[in-house]
């Protein structure tokens, strides 16, 4: 009788202090917020290849093998031909990166070989550069082949 006791003090103990406390903002965004954002503003189907690509390495993943999100969406977002301005623009207002990280990211997948690079000219200021995959780089089996790749650069 007395452990039962114990127990429902130390359970009602968790719960006040549950109720009574504040929320606090880890500054990482959910999956389902950055998903959800993703398929607003670049597609339905970026949106789904990013998905599926980044339940693929949440399956393959080991605890240290340094899996990056924002190579990923580069990646995929090469492969739909979109705008380095548009996808850096996205992963910095939903929360997942900086627009410098995205840079960064994207001269070192440059760098390796895995997307190119074509400038569009605008109206006013520099061109934006449109993503693009590298030739040959993905003739088959894409979700596998990115997931090799993010785990192999970084």
């Amino acid at each position: 009788m007395e452990g039962q006791e114990y127990t429902r003090d130390i359970e009602s103990t968790i719960e006040s202090i549950w109720e009574n406390s504040s929320e606090f903002n880890i500054r990482t965004p959910s999956l389902r917020k950055i998903y959800a954002t993703m398929r607003d503003e670049l597609g339905d189907e970026v949106a789904e290849d990013y998905q599926n690509i980044i339940e693929g390495m949440e399956n393959s993943r080991t605890s240290d093998d340094g899996m990056d999100e924002v190579a990923t969406a580069l990646l995929v977002a090469s492969k739909h031909n979109i705008l380095l301005y548009d996808v850096s623009k996205w992963g910095e207002d939903c929360g997942l990166a900086s627009k410098a990280k995205f840079s960064r990211t994207k001269t070192r997948l440059e760098d390796n070989g895995y997307i190119d690079t074509e400038k569009v000219p605008i109206d006013v200021g520099r061109p934006r550069l449109r993503l693009k995959l590298a030739p040959n780089v993905f003739e088959e089996d894409y979700d596998s082949q990115v997931i090799s790749i993010v785990q192999s650069t970084i």
